[in-house]
C-alpha cells in the first residue's frame, strides 16, 4: 500500500432526484471546481463547473435528458447518480471528511481504518497540438483515429501526452473472516498528466 496512515469514508445519499438536481443540489454545497462524466445513449460527456460557469462537451442540453448514469468529482469527495426510472434516479456522495454533514442528504454508511492506495487510469488518445478551438482555453482534446476526439478540463499539457484518472483505492481488514485484506471501493479525484514511460 502506498499510503500508511489509515481514513474514513462516509457516505450520504439522495433519493427520487434527476441528474439536474443532483448536480444541483452538490454545487450549493462547495466552491470547488467540480469535473466528472455523463454518460448518456450518444456519448460519453466531459463535464466541469465552478460558481456560476458550466461547460460540458459533447453538448447536452441543460436539462440532461437522457444521462443514465455520471460521476463527478474533486480531490475530497465524489457524486454518483445512476437512473432509475422515468429521468429519477439516486445520488450518492462519499467523501473521507465525517463533518460534510450536507443539507437534506440522508448519512447512508461509514467505514472506518480504511487503507488508500492511490491508483490511475489511462484515457484513450493522447493530446493533440491543434483542433482546442471551440474549447475553454484551460482544456486540451485527446485524439486517437479509431475514436475521434475527447476534450477533458486540464490545461499546461504537452503535445503528444497521454491523460487519465487519478484515483483512491479503499482497503479494510475482514475481521469477521481471516484477517485478509478486501476492497471496500474507490474514489476518482481528478484528471491527470501521465508521462509515457521510456525504456532505459
Amino acid at each position: 500500500m502506498s499510503n500508511s496512515q489509515s481514513v474514513s469514508l462516509h457516505y450520504w445519499g439522495l433519493s427520487d432526484c434527476s441528474a439536474r438536481q443532483a448536480i444541483d443540489a452538490i454545487r450549493l454545497l462547495i466552491t470547488e471546481e467540480l469535473t466528472g462524466l455523463l454518460y448518456s445513449p450518444v456519448a460519453c460527456h466531459v463535464y466541469q463547473s465552478q460558481g456560476e460557469s458550466e461547460d460540458c462537451f459533447p453538448e447536452i442540453d441543460p436539462q440532461l435528458t437522457g444521462v443514465f448514469e455520471l460521476k463527478l468529482w474533486t480531490p475530497h469527495w465524489e457524486l454518483r447518480w445512476l437512473h432509475q426510472q422515468a429521468g429519477r434516479g439516486n445520488a450518492v456522495l462519499l467523501a473521507e471528511n465525517e463533518n460534510l454533514n450536507p443539507e437534506s442528504w440522508n448519512s447512508l454508511r461509514s467505514f472506518s481504518n480504511l487503507i488508500p492506495q492511490d491508483n490511475q487510469y489511462l484515457l484513450w488518445g493522447k493530446t493533440a497540438d491543434s483542433n482546442t478551438e471551440g474549447y475553454p482555453p484551460n482544456w486540451s482534446v485527446l485524439s486517437e483515429g479509431r475514436f475521434g476526439e475527447l476534450p477533458v478540463p486540464l490545461s499546461s499539457v504537452k503535445t503528444e501526452t497521454y491523460i487519465g484518472l487519478k484515483a483512491v483505492e479503499y482497503f479494510g481488514i475482514d475481521k469477521d473472516e481471516d484477517g485478509n485484506v478486501e476492497f471496500i471501493d474507490e474514489r476518482i479525484v481528478g484528471f491527470i498528466s501521465i508521462e509515457e514511460k521510456t525504456n532505459a
